[in-house]
């Protein structure tokens, strides 16, 4: 193997490491985002659904003056 070659199958065995590197951190961010969604989802569900959640409740002390 000419050094050249030899050369060009290192470079192209890094940029193949850094395609499978990338490719795992999205399949993780992925599946850490869609935990997360139904995280969020769930408490969305315990605190009335929408747009039930996001209603703050009404302050019966405040007055109007």
């Amino acid at each position: 193997m000419s050094k050249q070659a030899s050369d060009l199958f290192i470079v192209d065995n890094i940029d193949a490491d850094w395609k499978v590197r990338t490719y795992q951190r999205i399949v993780v961010a992925l599946n850490k985002s869609i935990r997360v969604m139904a995280e969020i989802d769930q408490i969305i569900e315990t605190h009335g659904g929408w747009p039930g959640a996001f209603q703050a409740a009404q302050d019966t002390t405040a007055t109007v003056a």
